[in-house]
């Protein structure tokens, strides 16, 4: 797998891992990005596993996960805080989603 943070952008680094399943990999994966988003100064945001949008037959050799990674600054914590202090704490910050 290759890691890019933008589609035009420098390779941000290959992630290699001997492992048997797909979740060992979908886990080697998202382990790689937060190690290297801290040392670039970016962060993983969000973590969405799409393994069960895969058809059945292909799910045991492939995974899908999607993963989004950004820049957080001082006044996305805030805008976070505002809304969920509206809607009651629903809105948990970057990596959780309202239920």
């Amino acid at each position: 797998m290759r890691a890019l943070l933008r589609h035009d952008g420098e390779l941000l680094g290959e992630i290699r891992a001997a492992v048997r399943s797909p979740e060992q990999a979908a886990a080697a994966a998202e382990k790689w990005l937060r190690e290297h988003c801290t040392d670039d100064s970016v962060q993983l945001v969000r973590v969405e596993n799409l393994h069960g949008t895969l058809p059945e037959d292909q799910r045991q050799h492939l995974t899908l996960v999607r993963f989004v990674i950004g820049r957080v600054t001082a006044s996305d914590v805030a805008g976070w805080l505002e809304r969920a202090q509206k809607n009651d704490g629903a809105d948990e910050g970057p990596g959780h989603e309202a239920a």
